[in-house]
């Protein structure tokens, strides 16, 4: 190791190139191969007493080294691959956790170098010597340490750039440092101001630390905040520095002393359009993160909160990246289980605008299956979440991209909004306004009205207005474009995004769950298209949670129309499909087989026979059920709700007004079958196989009319 590590230093490119081999095989063969991928894992470590004690003469040439790769100033340039290779090994030494152990006084020789480390001029080094300053501190001391430098950075930052001591790198090291400590393990949580310091045994928190200090900690970390928003360090800071510190304040997620006024002037000063310009791109990264630390630093559930957020949105009109950071943050308040400020902390690296947006889009990934099952509030709403909704609603209609992550998140929040809160919020104009306007302008072209991928969450706006607006003045005149405009999003072979889906599963559940009990007097052909839009996404070959969610939707809806069902609350898809199609026959007789003829034609032509897949797709159920279902178990299912219902009521007519049904279905078929037989001789005859089993059926209904109504109970 050694030699390894004084080759690195050799002004011949041979000698170091071969020294970095050794160093990386020693590592390998001292510490042992990586037993994770997370080299900073306790796996991947040692105890710096242990290491010591196998290799005695290590101390004091590592000393030594250090001694020599940052002699000659004070931002190291010489020497930055040995002094890498040095502070790398710093990092495989575990902390040093109790504090009766020697390890403390051991290492501790090495914190000066570290701290000179802070300034080098190279970013790699400052990185590496923050992660290696953990590794030497024993927990009880990162406390004081912290705050030693948090006074040394807050006292430069007051100063003008003329009177800093300082440099940038240096500042920067520190706070990188400063940022490692509040990651740390070992740091003790933040919770109320009055809560005392925890002494966990498992995490090494020592019982001699107390409260006063991390308060300490508290107020300067709110200092910071100020002076790195001040309009006097914007311009005088580059945006990494104020990256670094608002990423510590993140880190430590401390409670906010600041007033809603000062809150909203942090905001914005970092929302200036001035400083959010093509040719500073680090300035994004600064913005988003110090808008989380903002965010965060805010008590959820307070009166400030959504009040600040209305601020925030409207300052940050001008960019549409940081509106989607605050519409996002907003929905993860709204949601039932907020994410805390730590979800967003990464601890390899620094935090950047796209790491923000891709955690932002993971969280908020359930978010449109939430939807069917969000609690409602009680009581009226405020006139902040009214001003608020008003905000959005003018974000969703001014919006220049209309294809973009941004107004999907805000018409997702007024989703969220119409279902959990009452009547009063809902009769709002501006949610109305909203709705009617987008449909109205998608309606000329297209009919019915599709709306966008990213703007389907007004679906659930218009069937919640429908359901609490227009059923309680008795206008049900926009029942038919409701129910249409469902069944196209819910449509497999007309929209096939799994979030459109979703969503409009929310939507529906909404109007047919709120209105069941006038539903079983409804005569609308929408809603029996609507009826079977749900059906297809069962028999489809869509996502399994929607499916599963699709069963769940029509299993309550059964329920709610007091349809006997012996089902579990979430049944298997292909189990709820033979109970389905019994409801629509008893309930709407002749529409409903006319429909169900024509949706087993469109499901047997359209779904398995164009599908390149093959003809039969399996859902989600154990193997061992042998649970399938396609063209033939589909048409299986219908010929056996045809016969239940011919059977059901003494009425001749009835058999024979269902027999020319039977018999134009089997001509259509057939016709399919011959067209198709030339290009996929397989699928051609799968038609033809269901064709023949209904020209059996036809054959049966004849019979059965040109007997008497006891002859035909008996041969059924």
């Amino acid at each position: 190791m050694k030699c390894a590590i004084q080759g690195l230093n050799s002004s011949l490119w041979m000698i170091r190139n071969s020294s970095l081999m050794l160093y990386s095989t020693m590592m390998e063969r001292i510490f042992g191969v990586n037993r994770t991928r997370d080299c900073d894992s306790k796996k991947n470590r040692m105890s710096s007493s242990v290491f010591f004690a196998k290799f005695p003469g290590m101390r004091a040439f590592l000393l030594q080294s250090f001694e020599e790769s940052l002699r000659g100033g004070r931002s190291p340039t010489i020497g930055r691959t040995k002094l890498f290779a040095l502070l790398n090994l710093l990092t495989r030494f575990l902390p040093p956790v109790q504090s009766a152990t020697s390890d403390g006084t051991i290492v501790h020789a090495f914190l000066p170098y570290v701290f000179a480390c802070a300034g080098s001029a190279d970013i790699r080094i400052r990185l590496l010597a923050a992660r290696s300053l953990t590794c030497l501190l024993q927990p009880a001391c990162l406390p004081t340490l912290a705050l030693r430098i948090l006074i040394l950075v807050t006292t430069q930052l007051r100063r003008s750039s003329e009177a800093r001591s300082m440099s940038h790198n240096r500042l920067h090291g520190l706070l990188l440092q400063l940022l490692e400590i509040l990651r740390s393990e070992y740091w003790p949580k933040l919770g109320t101001a009055d809560t005392a310091l925890a002494d966990d045994a498992n995490n090494g928190i020592l019982p001699h630390q107390n409260c006063s200090l991390l308060q300490e900690v508290d107020g300067q970390l709110n200092d910071l905040l100020l002076l790195l928003s001040a309009d006097s360090t914007n311009a005088t800071l580059c945006p990494l520095l104020r990256q670094t510190g608002f990423a510590c304040l993140l880190a430590a997620h401390p409670k906010s002393r600041l007033e809603a006024p000062e809150i909203l002037r942090v905001a914005r000063c970092l929302l200036q359009p001035e400083l959010l310009t093509p040719s500073s791109p680090a300035s994004l990264d600064v913005a988003a993160t110090g808008l989380l630390t903002l965010i965060f630093n805010l008590q959820e559930g307070s009166e400030y909160f959504r009040s600040a957020l209305l601020s925030m949105l409207d300052t940050s009109s001008s960019t549409l990246e940081l509106q989607r950071i605050l519409l996002g943050c907003l929905l993860l308040s709204l949601l039932p289980t907020p994410v805390q400020g730590v979800g967003f902390i990464r601890r390899d690296r620094l935090l950047w605008y796209e790491e923000i947006i891709f955690t932002l889009d993971t969280l908020l990934a359930p978010a449109p299956a939430a939807l069917s099952s969000l609690p409602q509030t009680s009581g009226g709403a405020s006139r902040q979440v009214g001003t608020l909704i008003d905000q959005l609603s003018r974000i969703l209609m001014r919006q220049g991209r209309p294809d973009t992550t941004t107004a999907y998140y805000a018409s997702l929040a007024l989703a969220v909004f119409a279902v959990s809160s009452g009547s009063e919020l809902v009769h709002s104009d501006s949610l109305v306004r909203v709705v009617l306007s987008y449909s109205a302008d998608r309606e000329k072209a297209l009919t019915p009205a599709i709306l966008p991928s990213h703007l389907s969450p007004l679906l659930v706006l218009e069937a919640v207005q429908f359901c609490r607006h227009s059923r309680k003045d008795g206008d049900f005149s926009s029942c038919d474009n409701l129910f249409r405009r469902l069944a196209v999003h819910l449509d497999p072979c007309c929209r096939t995004e799994t979030k459109t889906h979703t969503v409009a599963l929310a939507a529906a559940s909404n109007a047919l769950l709120a209105n069941a009990d006038s539903i079983l007097d409804c005569q609308s052909s929408e809603l029996l298209a609507l009826f079977f839009a749900l059906l297809s996404l069962i028999v489809s070959d869509a996502e399994d949670e929607i499916r599963f969610l699709t069963a769940r939707v029509l299993r309550n809806l059964l329920e709610a129309c007091r349809f006997p069902v012996n089902l579990p609350r979430d049944p298997l898809p292909i189990t709820l499909l033979p109970h389905f199609i019994d409801f629509l026959l008893q309930h709407w007789s002749r529409s409903a087989v006319s429909s169900l003829l024509e949706w087993l034609y469109k499901a047997v032509v359209e779904m398995w026979i164009q599908s390149p897949e093959g003809s039969a797709v399996r859902l989600f159920v154990p193997e061992s059920t042998g649970l399938s279902i396609g063209p033939a178990d589909l048409s299986r299912q219908v010929r056996r709700a045809l016969t239940e219902w011919t059977a059901a009521v003494p009425d001749k007519n009835r058999v024979e007004w269902l027999a020319p049904q039977i018999g134009s279905f089997v001509r259509r078929l057939r016709q399919h079958s011959s067209d198709y037989e030339s290009v996929v001789s397989s699928d051609g005859r799968a038609a033809a196989d269901i064709a023949s089993d209904f020209e059996y059926f036809s054959d049966f209904l004849q019979c059965c009319s040109s007997q008497s109504w006891t002859d035909k109970r008996s041969l059924v």
